[in-house]
């Protein structure tokens, strides 16, 4: 076998080449061009209905402007952080969020294996984008107002879901930060007051001590007590410093809590900052001309498709069709015999037929 294996090697050099092999598959497929043709338009019909079947999701965008207020001058950058990732840790946060898929009924099949899944499915589909957000830098001196924008995206197979969800999302960034800024000018003018009400008790303390110092030393006056007189008078110049710096401060802890005052009458009235809705862009209709589309995916697909059905068919095709095909197997070709009238008879596919035709 090995010597007849080289003999055919050597009188067929070009007999494996990569022409040749394709040359036989196409024979070879073409013997069974119904299957071949069958193969590709199943391949063909599959990736149509993938595609067909897909529906993108539909997205909604909604801009924010944040626009600093002219009543307080604030030189100083607001946030020195990521404003995006300031929002989603805030106003975006998992209790807020439940909200929002609570009222809507957002993924149920979700929701039952638990809130987390719900959560993680929702962040997929939200975009929150901050850009041209000038609060990250300080405010000059005859520059203009500072101010950001806030860019709020959602995905979902439902145009009006989506669009209302993202409105829904919109709102509570607007309303979360302004109770957020609210509350937390609340929190500095506390604090201010319990400064102010310090300062004021020990401003008292020390000028009731003045007062004690002031009727000491008329006393030693009268009972003329020069080493009493000259310790109450060093005593008394003390006090009245401390009685001065302390007046200061207590100016100037009052004018603090004025000013937190007036930041909190701000903060409640959404004066000091602004947020507001600017834009509102609903899910883009869905493009025309879907069957065309379609078809031409199916022209493509078929074409490409055609050839590799023909090579597989070709290669898993184990019939013998030429005398290259029985030179394969290692023998030797000795003549063919072309068809002629009534070759069937006797054949495999003969018998069977005359088997059906008497039965």
């Amino acid at each position: 076998m090995s010597a007849v294996l080289a003999d055919w090697l050597d009188s067929e050099g070009d007999l494996l080449s990569w022409r040749r092999e394709l040359d036989r598959l196409k024979r070879r497929a073409r013997a069974r061009l119904f299957r071949t043709l069958l193969l590709a338009a199943f391949g063909t019909a599959a990736v149509v209905f993938m595609v067909a079947r897909r529906v993108p999701l539909a997205e909604s965008r909604i801009l924010i402007r944040v626009t600093e207020g002219n009543v307080l001058r604030d030189d100083q950058p607001i946030s020195g952080r990521d404003l995006g990732l300031f929002l989603e840790d805030s106003a975006l946060s998992n209790s807020h969020l439940l909200q929002i898929i609570n009222k809507r009924g957002l993924y149920p099949l979700e929701r039952a294996r638990g809130d987390f899944y719900a959560l993680d499915e929702l962040r997929e589909h939200l975009t929150l984008e901050v850009y041209r957000n000038y609060f990250l830098e300080a405010r000059g001196y005859n520059s203009d107002v500072r101010t950001a924008r806030i860019a709020v995206r959602f995905r979902d197979l439902d145009p009006e879901v989506s669009f209302a969800v993202c409105g829904d999302l919109a709102r509570l960034i607007i309303d979360s930060e302004n109770a957020r800024r609210e509350e937390s000018s609340r929190g500095i003018a506390d604090v201010t007051q319990v400064a102010v009400d310090s300062a004021v008790a020990t401003l008292g303390d020390r000028q009731s001590e003045l007062a004690t110092k002031q009727a000491l030393l008329e006393d030693a006056k009268r009972a003329d007590k020069k080493d009493d007189i000259a310790s109450l008078q060093v005593a008394i110049s003390r006090l009245r410093q401390d009685v001065d710096d302390l007046a200061e401060q207590v100016r100037k802890v009052r004018q603090n809590k004025a000013y937190a005052d007036l930041k909190v009458s701000l903060e409640s009235q959404k004066i000091n900052l602004f947020y507001q809705i600017v834009d509102e862009r609903p899910p883009p209709p869905p493009p025309e001309g879907k069957e065309i589309r379609l078809a031409m995916i199916g022209l493509a697909c078929f074409i490409i498709l055609l050839p590799l059905c023909a090579i597989a068919v070709g290669a898993f095709d184990s019939r013998l069709h030429d005398e290259e095909d029985v030179q394969r197997l290692g023998l030797t070709v000795v003549g063919h015999v072309p068809r002629f009238p009534g070759f069937v008879i006797g054949s495999m596919r003969g018998r069977r037929a005359a088997e059906r035709r008497r039965t």
